[in-house]
């Protein structure tokens, strides 16, 4: 099928029962971000609990940052699409986003801000 472009777009898919999903983002959305989100905040909190003095707590915020970002841009933004809200699906996860960009930053430059 021709996509109007001139290129095709036959799109791989994964097929479970009825449901259908392209390959990639099947993927991106159902293994590497779990993995994503299993893996960095608990690299960091490994980190601070390993370490000690300014990188303990360095390592503490880049891990409450990254919970943040992956609670507030995925798992967040896809429960309130679910519960019909569309102001506070509009705000509330950038906001979280931002907050977590935030923490991240004061983590990174901790040292510099004592």
């Amino acid at each position: 099928m021709d996509g109007g472009y001139g290129i095709s777009d036959n799109i791989v898919k994964v097929t479970i029962g009825s449901w259908e999903y392209p390959l990639g983002r099947f993927f991106f959305n159902f293994i590497f971000m779990p993995l994503f989100l299993a893996l960095i905040p608990f690299i960091f909190l490994y980190l601070a609990w390993k370490t000690f003095g300014v990188l303990r707590k360095s390592y503490a915020l880049n891990a409450i940052g990254f919970l943040l970002y992956f609670i507030g841009g995925r798992i967040l933004q896809g429960a309130l699409d679910v519960a019909d809200l569309p102001h506070v699906r509009a705000i509330l996860p950038p906001l979280i986003i931002l907050l977590a960009l935030l923490i991240m930053v004061i983590a990174n430059n901790y040292e510099q801000l004592k």
